[in-house]
């Protein structure tokens, strides 16, 4: 990439040197990460553990060993690939991730479906991407029940959601009806009020087209 944008042969001394530092870096995380990432691979094993409800992190310290400690450093590999531009693979981590913690934490559950959404996005895997806007939607919408946010906190992540749903519904899915109704919703309009008025422009679709 660096050749084709310099019209350069070789890269400058501090690049190689640092992709050799994220090399290093990578290959130390997966091998602290391995115990759950060999059955997260393992895709009929997965698939055997959810539909016999056996996917939790009870069923896999018992039978493979695999900590707390390492589902953290799996999460941290995830997040690490997604930084490298491993988005498939950071969005279906991410995604068992969440499956294991199980509303132990929900707070970390809630920003790694944020983590999530944003590597489908990228990805390009916009149905995907779909649901995750809801799953947050959900979260933020059903405040103390799920995630504690006070006021100014459902203002940004309100915000977040909106402007990210452009990339779903607009860029992705071409979904302009599903885009309309969460801007016209209360609480979402509101929040455009008060925070981002310019995303109004979207609700004339003149402007959009």
């Amino acid at each position: 990439y660096y050749q084709q944008t310099h019209e350069s042969a070789d890269p400058p001394e501090e690049l190689a040197q640092n992709r050799q530092l994220v090399l290093v870096t990578m290959q130390h995380l997966r091998e602290q990460a391995a115990p759950l990432l060999n059955v997260i691979h393992d895709e009929e094993l997965v698939e055997k553990l959810i539909e016999s409800n056996m996917f939790n992190m009870e069923t896999l310290e018992e039978k493979y060993g695999i900590t707390e400690e390492v589902l953290e450093l799996f999460y941290e590999y995830s997040r690490f690939l997604f930084d490298c531009g491993g988005y498939r693979d950071a969005a279906t981590y991410l995604k068992h991730y969440r499956a294991l913690k199980n509303r132990s934490n929900a707070v970390v559950e809630y920003f790694a479906l944020w983590g999530k959404l944003a590597a489908d996005i990228l990805d390009g895997e916009y149905v995907e991407a779909a649901k995750d806007l809801n799953k947050i939607k959900d979260a933020v919408d059903s405040n103390g029940r799920l995630i504690a946010l006070n006021p100014l906190q459902l203002l940004q992540n309100r915000t977040w959601l909106i402007h990210w749903s452009l990339f779903v519904y607009l860029h992705g899915q071409k979904n302009y009806t599903a885009l309309i109704e969460l801007l016209i919703s209360e609480k979402y309009l509101n929040t455009i009020q008060t925070n981002c008025p310019h995303i109004l422009r979207y609700l004339d679709r003149k402007s959009v087209v």
